[in-house]
């Protein structure tokens, strides 16, 4: 093919479908992340540190995580490094882990308006109960094992469960009208 029939008329409009499609398909990718602070309700410190170094610090070390939606349940959350927030050797750490070990994949769940991280593979929760970061086996109603999700504004973000299957038991009533928006 040459350069002039890259010009031609008819390129031009074959040209336009891919552009487009281009253009949305990096437009979608840019929804399937949400960028979040980690701050724990029991002491007000947020989940910080530079690269696999995780620390409970005050707000001016706190770390932006980027929620990565892995499956129906579950997420992970990675660091500006590259770093997953992980089990995967007993401990709390963040780390580089495939997307397909269950260490670094974590539930959100709504516990009495803050959420509760758990792990996939080992069901620990992420808390702060010695005053030091770790996951362990905690209850709901503890808030050293309660997060408050921020978002890159500092924002208080409404708890939310991050499942696609949460609301799977809505009936819509006969009659009524309901406007359906993005949660």
């Amino acid at each position: 093919m040459s350069l002039l029939a890259i010009n031609s008329p008819k390129s031009r409009f074959t040209r336009v479908p891919v552009l487009l499609i281009l253009i949305l398909l990096m437009r979608i990718s840019g929804y399937t992340q949400e960028a979040v602070y980690l701050k724990n309700r029991w002491t007000g410190e947020y989940i910080g540190g530079e690269a696999n170094q995780l620390v409970l610090s005050p707000a001016v070390k706190k770390s932006l995580w980027y929620i990565e939606r892995i499956d129906d349940d579950y997420i992970r959350f990675r660091n500006k490094s590259e770093y997953y927030l992980n089990v995967e050797k007993g401990y709390l750490e963040a780390s580089k882990v495939p997307a397909g070990f269950f260490s670094g994949q974590w539930k959100l769940t709504i516990t009495d308006g803050h959420q509760l991280i758990t792990n996939r593979w080992t069901g620990a929760a992420g808390e702060n109960q010695k005053r030091k970061l770790e996951a362990g086996k905690a209850e709901p109603g503890w808030w050293s094992a309660q997060w408050i999700l921020e978002d890159a504004e500092g924002n208080i973000l409404n708890p939310k469960n991050y499942s696609l299957n949460a609301y799977q038991q809505f009936a819509p009533e006969s009659g009524r009208y309901y406007k359906l928006q993005q949660i």
